[in-house]
């Protein structure tokens, strides 16, 4: 558990350098909003096409693993959204709901990738490649949708939504990758080698990013939902994750990063997305700390319950 624990550490420690240089002004507050859309529109984009077009997923139990993370990711957005239909009433509250929803169904890449390397070498580091390549534009297209419903300046319509979707730069750059990755001839040397160095600035700025946007009232007077959503993401979606991995028999590598994926704290980028989409930043920048202080606690015991079910104790 020591790649874990050092894995949570790089996470917030960055959260918490952000945090320091906008509260002594070590850089102007102009700064923050650049880096903002150097990330979202740049960087998190090349580090996706980077990822996936390398990703070795040959080996992988493509289409059972794929639908073990899809079938209760996609159940828990489809009861979310229902639930806000009926619940969620005014711009504010729906605000609200986006960035819960995005913090009950985004995961953290850097601590993903980092984990199932550490827990199964390069099969590992493979399984969760091919496993964000199908999470992460699953979960860009439902937290767009969310955002485009529910989030601040009232209800969108379906064709604004659908529009969203289309022109999201991390779902574009997701296909992208995956298009490549399915070509004989990967990235030109150069291109490749451009998009890595791109790529390997996004998590830094995006995690200091999240640190800079974060604000001690994001969970005040609203901590309930804030654990509420929590749990939901840290226990709960690995849980059921697990039961669809025993019913479906995967590989208990597999079915590890499978779990492992489910279990993460929410995705930084899920803080630039409610800031361009008008979703509530402040709550969903409180909800990633939230989440990366509660994931080390967590995790360690998801992962445990996975290997006394998968691997028998």
């Amino acid at each position: 558990m020591a790649e874990l624990i050092h894995a949570l550490a790089g996470v917030f420690g960055l959260i918490v350098l952000g945090a320091v240089l906008r509260a002594t002004a070590f850089v102007p507050a102009s700064f923050w909003p650049a880096v903002e859309r150097f990330t979202y529109f740049l960087a998190l984009p090349a580090l996706l096409v980077h990822t996936l077009a390398g990703a070795p997923v040959d080996a992988i139990e493509p289409v059972r693993t794929a639908a073990a993370i899809v079938g209760p990711v996609s159940a828990l957005a489809l009861a979310l959204m229902l639930i806000a239909l009926y619940r969620v009433t005014d711009p504010g509250a729906g605000a609200l709901f986006t960035s819960g929803f995005q913090g009950a169904v985004r995961s953290n890449t850097y601590i993903g990738l980092a984990l199932a390397s550490a827990l199964g070498g390069g099969q590992g580091a493979a399984v969760a490649a091919f496993g964000l390549a199908v999470l992460v534009p699953l979960v860009n297209v439902l937290s767009v949708i969310s955002l485009s419903w529910f989030g601040a300046g009232g209800k969108a319509s379906w064709r604004h939504a659908g529009g969203a979707i289309v022109r999201n730069p991390l779902v574009l750059a997701c296909a992208a990758g995956m298009a490549v990755n399915s070509m004989p001839v990967g990235l030109p040397p150069a291109l490749d080698r451009f998009l890595e160095a791109l790529g390997g600035a996004a998590l830094p700025l995006g995690l200091a990013a999240v640190g800079a946007g974060l604000r001690v009232s994001g969970l005040a007077g609203r901590l309930a939902p804030g654990v509420g959503y929590s749990m939901l993401k840290l226990l709960g979606l690995p849980l059921l994750s697990l039961a669809v991995v025993v019913a479906m028999d995967l590989s208990v590598l597999a079915g590890t990063v499978v779990v492992l994926l489910a279990a993460l704290p929410t995705s930084p980028s899920s803080y630039v997305l409610a800031r361009q989409m008008g979703g509530d930043h402040a709550f969903m920048a409180a909800l990633v700390t939230l989440q990366t202080l509660l994931a080390g606690v967590t995790l360690p015991v998801v992962l445990w319950l996975c290997h006394w079910v998968l691997g028998g104790g």
